[in-house]
């Protein structure tokens, strides 16, 4: 039955590209940083799971804290679209929070990494992705700008 239901082709309309983040993609982006976040994720990917969304939302800042970098964000992109393939998931709706806290790239930058990622899963593994993005109402324009 297993075998029968990854064989079938899949679509996800809902899933935050930040919270689809598994703790071997951290560990791949941090290996070479002296990152406080390596604390907060298991070795163990069993073991990844949050109490609740308190859980995830606090572990949130210290995800974002280490996707600050265009390479980065497309990386993690790639990362996503390679386990939707691997479940036979051919089409997939992200949210995608755009980092509005950082300075040293711009919004433009994200996305267009995250565009890069998304042309190569459509030309390499024949898997699709429409991205949402997510802009908390309660900050200012000038951030957003």
């Amino acid at each position: 039955m297993k075998k029968m239901f990854m064989e079938i082709p899949k679509v996800e309309l809902h899933v935050h590209l930040e919270g689809s983040i598994t703790p071997n993609t951290i560990r791949k982006i941090i290996e070479n940083e002296n990152s406080e976040i390596s604390q907060f994720i298991p070795k163990n990917e069993k073991k990844y799971k949050y109490s609740g969304a308190s859980g995830f939302f606090s572990l949130y800042p210290k995800i974002c804290s280490v996707i600050q970098t265009p390479k980065k964000i497309e990386f993690i992109t790639r990362e996503f679209l390679k386990q939707q393939k691997q479940q036979n998931i051919v089409y997939s709706e992200v949210f995608y929070s755009p980092q509005l806290d950082i300075d040293n790239f711009s919004l433009d930058e994200q996305l267009k990494a995250i565009e890069n990622a998304i042309n190569w899963a459509n030309r390499d593994l024949n898997t699709h992705m429409s991205l949402i993005i997510d802009v908390n109402r309660g900050l200012e324009l000038r951030k957003i700008e």
